[in-house]
């Protein structure tokens, strides 16, 4: 059986997205990273099994390489745990 992950997104105030098919996966993923980048947090991507077990051709834009960026951590508890814990 297939867990459904939608309460844990709720209970960590984070956005899920649900994948219909494979074109819509392609998309959703594309959306979930510029998603992330504006609201920075997570974004989990749920698909279903026979979603992940399908597959499909899709005609894809060229390939547009992002620049490079110093990666970075930041340590901030208020932003990354809920209810101010510690």
């Amino acid at each position: 059986p297939e867990q459904d992950v939608r309460g844990f997104a709720k209970m960590s105030d984070m956005p899920v997205l649900d994948c219909t098919s494979v074109g819509d996966s392609y998309a959703l993923t594309e959306y979930a990273f510029s998603l992330s980048e504006r609201i920075g947090s997570p974004v989990m991507l749920r698909s279903v099994t026979s979603v992940s077990l399908a597959h499909e051709t899709l005609d894809l834009p060229d390939f547009m390489p992002q620049p490079a960026r110093e990666p970075s951590l930041d340590k901030d508890i208020e932003k990354y745990t809920k209810a101010g814990a510690k």
